[in-house]
């Protein structure tokens, strides 16, 4: 690939994986502008992805060892549900959509799509790994544990709090508060407050899964260079959420409420986006 061409990918991708970030993030309102950014550049990829492919349809060997990480997803839920008696959620239904997907394209149901091997490798590592997390992260981990309080989005939280109360008090006077259940931050007597959900745990969820579905299905970079890139990747996007808390504060002492909103809204996705553009330029870059 060329300069632009990966300029245009690692747009593209980040853009996608902004717009399944804000569909998985609470303090987003709008769920149709995250679909849009999903929907958007998934066709500029594919466009571009088979503009000089004359095939009507692209024929490989039924993967049984992909098909089964499907079939794994689907019967561990459905298991579950039978076994609690518990009615199946949106959740569940995301689950079991994903499987029955993973599936049909490793039978080449999907031919039409005339997707190459390693796409669709990649596609199926990135669903499962994805669902998987994200399954542990908002049920298996209250039901293994049986935790009151979330025992990674709590903790990160209060970690993503303290350090830009930090940052803030070169700003102006910045205290720690707690009261009502909910803790946050005192910026100088304007009070923001900081729930679990504003961990970023959601993002890096997402960017994990992404990075790791890449190198199994490309297998493009050394493990240790791409287990670097990860692990940068993560501490990127964390302090990012702290900036993008330390932004959303200031904004809100300086413009009120409304500007604060519109910032809460609009910033994370824009932040992730730039920084999923930039790293998927870097791991391109490297092949």
């Amino acid at each position: 690939m060329n300069t632009w061409e990966k300029i245009f990918y690692g747009f593209c991708i980040g853009t996608i994986l902004a717009g399944i970030e804000i569909l998985i993030t609470w303090a987003h309102a709008s769920k149709l502008f995250g679909i849009a950014l999903i929907f958007i550049p998934l066709m500029l990829i594919y466009i571009y992805y088979t503009k000089n492919r004359k095939e009507v349809a692209y024929i490989h060997e039924i993967n049984i060892q992909h098909c089964c990480l499907g079939l794994v997803l689907i019967l561990i839920d459905v298991a579950y549900n039978l076994y609690a008696s518990d009615a199946f959620r949106d959740l569940d239904y995301g689950i079991l959509s994903i499987g029955f997907i993973i599936i049909l394209l490793n039978m080449n149901l999907f031919r039409f799509l005339k997707l190459d091997e390693k796409m669709i490798s990649f596609v199926t590592y990135f669903l499962f790994i994805f669902i998987s997390v994200y399954a542990f992260l908002f049920g298996g981990i209250g039901i293994i544990f049986g935790a009151s309080e979330h025992p990674v989005f709590v903790p990160m939280a209060r970690i993503s709090t303290r350090l830009s109360a930090f940052f803030l008090n070169f700003i102006a006077p910045t205290t720690i508060y707690a009261e009502g259940g909910w803790r946050g931050i005192n910026f100088n007597g304007f009070k923001v407050g900081i729930a679990s959900v504003c961990s970023g745990v959601e993002s890096i969820t997402v960017f994990l899964s992404a990075i790791v579905a890449y190198f199994i299905a490309t297998k493009e970079l050394p493990l240790r260079k791409m287990c670097i890139y990860t692990i940068a990747g993560a501490c990127i996007l964390f302090f990012m959420n702290i900036f993008r808390i330390m932004i959303i504060t200031v904004v809100g002492y300086y413009k009120g409420g409304e500007a604060m909103l519109f910032v809460h809204t609009n910033l994370g996705w824009i932040l992730f986006a730039l920084a999923m553009m930039i790293f998927w330029y870097m791991v391109t870059q490297e092949k």
